[in-house]
């Protein structure tokens, strides 16, 4: 029988497996990662989200990065949808 996972272990074992996150992970000092048309910037002791005109936030640590930059993509996804719902 295999071993049971945690919500916690499930959570670190879908995180390392999404292209985000790798992409976070994988910055080095002075890099910037575009997604969208969100810019992160990797510091030497923060991560820099932004998005031209609109916000930035200074970030310390990668898991708290991955999630605000996920709830940004997903509140344009929203937005994008009741755009194109409202046109119809």
């Amino acid at each position: 029988m295999g071993q049971q996972l945690t919500i916690f272990d499930c959570n670190y074992h879908i995180r390392t497996q999404d292209e985000l996150y790798l992409q976070l992970y994988q910055l080095a000092i002075g890099q910037e990662y575009i997604i969208s048309d969100i810019i992160i910037l990797r510091t030497e002791r923060f991560y820099v989200v932004s998005k031209p005109g609109a916000y930035e936030e200074v970030i310390a640590d990668i898991q708290r990065c991955y999630a605000f930059v996920n709830t940004q993509l997903s509140e344009e996804i929203w937005e994008e949808s009741n755009n194109a719902r409202d046109k119809t």
